[in-house]
């Protein structure tokens, strides 16, 4: 299906709107999701970019998003002002500059991983679900709170249990 920009614009702008209410609501996961999802509508859209570098968990991932913008747009003060906050806090919190990034996470649950690329391959969940569920196991890594990737998946209403018990089965099956 092809997009055009105006049609884009637009969405972009509801999801970005969106977003922001599920920040006020403190449902900070759907939030970037949201933001996500307009990023892949418009990759360089600024107050996306913005967002998605203030929620994330993951302060080279939020330098990620932040220098996106600054690359394109050095002048943007908000931009500036948040990456320099990303990078004061990396200073004066040395525990949290030490964290693994959300990759490295991933990259040791490959069980997990693989079970959800089998997932998204047969059509039951899409990509965009399977990442924010994985941002969400990391952050709450970062947090000391571990939890399984079905889990999550099940607790966001993503996949029903019976669906994961199947598709869990149909992938060791392989």
């Amino acid at each position: 299906m092809v997009i055009d920009n105006e049609t884009a614009t637009v969405t972009t702008r509801r999801l970005i709107a969106l977003g922001i209410c599920e920040y006020h609501q403190d449902n900070k996961q759907a939030a970037f999701e949201h933001f996500q999802k307009a990023l892949e509508l418009e990759p360089t859209n600024e107050t996306a970019l913005i967002w998605c570098g203030r929620l994330s968990c993951n302060p080279e991932e939020a330098k990620m998003y932040l220098n996106r913008i600054l690359s394109r747009n050095p002048q943007n003060t908000i931009a500036k002002r948040y990456y320099e906050l990303v990078e004061k806090k990396e200073r004066t919190n040395t525990k949290q500059a030490t964290l693994k990034t959300p990759k490295e996470y991933y990259d040791n649950d490959k069980v997990q991983v693989k079970v959800a690329e089998y997932l998204v391959k047969r059509g039951v969940l899409n990509e965009l679900k399977v990442r924010a569920a994985l941002h969400y196991q990391a952050c709450m890594r970062l947090e000391g709170k571990i939890y399984r990737l079905d889990e999550i998946l099940s607790d966001f209403g993503y996949l029903a249990e019976a669906q994961m018990l199947t598709a869990a089965q149909s992938f060791l099956d392989l």
